[in-house]
């Protein structure tokens, strides 16, 4: 069973804190539903964004998280940043490059799905970050993260990269996806011991490899690669699902050290 890559769109919704909780968030609205009510000339969304603050100064705002949703606004231009802001989500902005975001020090997610990216930019430069989310863009390497040491979550699916490499420094990686790229090899991960998620689904990977240091593993998606062999998982005892569907596969074998292994998907092999 070959999994698509995990994370949903981005969402424009934050919970509200609870009684006497002090809460900000920015997001964006639809108003399509407003302009239908109106007088109907304009098809196009308008994006608006909601700066709400419950406290009793502006000295209470500091410590909160902020939220900026402009997914899917190719004519907008961000300006005037908050720097509490905490959560980024520009998905689907036919991007060619990352905007300024060098004042948002206290940035802990960034969302760049959907646009036409070469490199990140300033993005790997906010040492804060600790998810960056690149799907789909237009990638050709992993070179760009060594400074973003607090990253946890690291998705580069739907990309151009045919190396894993310069990431070494992530060591607080918990979770990585390369899912649909033009990898040949598992390498360079084994200081991400860390690592409880690894997505290496749709790629040219022939040999399971590289994988002996991350024995935190729980997942491993390894679907649509050209593997004949289940080899080089005897340490990843943390495994709890493997996924070889759609590959070469002739014998199920390799797999006696996995005891903590629940689910296994092996279809479409041989």
């Amino acid at each position: 069973m070959q999994r698509e890559a995990q994370h949903g769109e981005g969402g424009n919704q934050r919970e509200e804190g609870g009684k006497g909780e002090r809460h900000c968030n920015i997001v964006t609205q639809d108003r399509r539903e407003e302009d239908a009510q109106g007088d109907g000339d304009n098809d196009q969304p308008q994006n608006k964004i909601r700066f709400g603050v419950a406290g009793e100064g502006e000295d209470d705002m500091l410590d909160e998280e902020c939220y900026l949703d402009f997914t899917f606004h190719p004519q907008g231009v961000l300006t005037g940043l908050h720097e509490r802001l905490t959560d980024v989500d520009l998905t689907g902005n036919r991007l060619k490059e990352v905007p300024d975001l060098s004042i948002l020090s206290r940035l802990k997610k960034l969302v760049l799905r959907d646009n036409e990216l070469s490199s990140p930019g300033c993005a790997s430069i906010l040492t804060s970050l600790q998810h960056l989310d690149l799907y789909q863009n237009n990638l050709k390497a992993s070179t760009f993260f060594e400074c973003l040491t607090n990253l946890k979550v690291l998705d580069l699916s739907f990309n151009e990269i045919r190396k894993i490499e310069k990431l070494e420094s992530l060591q607080k990686l918990e979770e990585i996806y390369f899912v649909n790229n033009k990898i040949a090899s598992i390498e360079n991960l084994s200081t991400l011991t860390n690592l409880t998620n690894l997505e290496l689904g749709s790629n040219r990977i022939r040999e399971i490899q590289g994988l002996e240091t991350l024995v935190s593993l729980k997942t491993l998606w390894l679907g649509k690669n050209k593997i004949a062999q289940l080899s080089g998982l005897d340490s990843l005892t943390s495994l709890n699902l493997l996924a070889v569907s759609s590959n070469r596969l002739t014998v199920l074998e390799g797999l006696s050290t996995l005891k903590g292994l629940k689910e296994l998907y092996v279809s479409h092999n041989g």
